[in-house]
C-alpha cells in the first residue's frame, strides 16, 4: 500500500512538472486554433480559401526558417488541392531550394507533373522519392498511374503490387465496379510526424504552465 501510494504521488508530481517536454507539446496538438492543426488539418483536408488565407497570412507574419519551410509545403498541398498545380509547385520549389529531399515536397512536385500531363518528370520525381523514403507504399501507387498513363500495363502492376507489400491499397482488394475508373488520383503525402512536432514545441511557449497540466 505504501509503494503504491508513493508511486501515484511521484507520477502526479512528474505529471504537473511544468518543464516536461511531453506536456508542453500537447497544448498545441489539441488547440484548434494553433499552427499545428492548421498544419495537419491543410495536409488532409480538401482545399479551402479560408485555410489558403490563413497560410497565407501566417507566412507572411514569420522570418523563421523552419517555420516558413512548413507553412509552404502546407500551402503547397491546398494549393495542389485547388487544381492550382503551377502555383503549389512554386511553394514546393521554396522548399527543395532550402531542404533538397524534403519527401512531402518532392512526391508534391511529382503529383503536379503527372496532373499537368508531364508524366516523365512525373515518374523521375516518384523515381527519387522512392529512393528517399523507400517504405512508403503511396510513392510506388503513384508510379503506376504514371504508368497506365503512359500504357507500360506490366510496371503499373508491378508498382502497384510494391505498393500493397509496403501496406498502401487504397482500394482494398475489391475490384473496381463495371464501368469506374480502376486507379485514383495521385496521393499527396502530409506533413511528416518530425514536422509536426517541431511546430508543437515552437508554439509550446505560448501557454501558461496551467494549460499545459490541462491539455495533457
Amino acid at each position: 500500500a505504501r509503494a503504491l501510494l508513493l508511486s501515484t504521488w511521484l507520477l502526479t508530481l512528474g505529471l504537473s512538472f511544468p518543464n516536461w517536454p511531453p506536456l508542453r507539446e500537447s497544448v498545441p496538438v489539441l488547440d484548434p486554433e494553433s499552427e499545428t492543426t492548421l498544419l495537419v488539418r491543410a495536409g488532409h483536408e480538401e482545399a479551402s480559401s479560408t485555410l489558403i488565407q490563413q497560410l497565407r497570412e501566417r507566412l507572411a507574419s514569420t522570418e523563421d526558417r523552419e517555420r516558413q519551410l512548413r507553412l509552404r509545403l502546407a500551402l503547397g498541398l491546398q494549393e495542389a488541392r485547388r487544381g492550382r498545380y503551377s502555383a503549389s509547385s512554386e511553394q514546393f520549389a521554396a522548399v527543395l531550394a532550402q531542404r533538397p529531399d524534403d519527401i512531402v515536397a518532392v512526391v508534391g512536385t511529382a503529383n503536379n507533373a503527372y496532373y499537368l500531363s508531364r508524366f516523365d518528370e512525373a515518374l523521375a520525381g516518384y523515381q527519387r522519392a522512392r529512393v528517399l523514403a523507400p517504405a512508403r507504399g503511396e510513392i510506388p501507387y503513384n508510379m503506376a498511374q504514371v504508368y497506365f498513363k503512359k500504357l507500360f500495363v506490366p510496371e503499373a502492376g508491378q508498382a502497384l503490387e510494391d505498393a500493397r507489400v509496403l501496406g498502401f491499397d487504397p482500394s482494398g482488394g475489391r475490384d473496381p465496379a463495371p464501368g469506374a475508373a480502376p486507379f485514383s488520383a495521385a496521393v499527396y503525402l502530409g506533413l511528416q510526424r518530425a514536422a509536426l512536432r517541431a511546430s508543437a514545441r515552437s508554439e509550446a511557449g505560448q501557454y501558461q504552465p496551467l494549460a499545459w497540466l490541462a491539455g495533457w
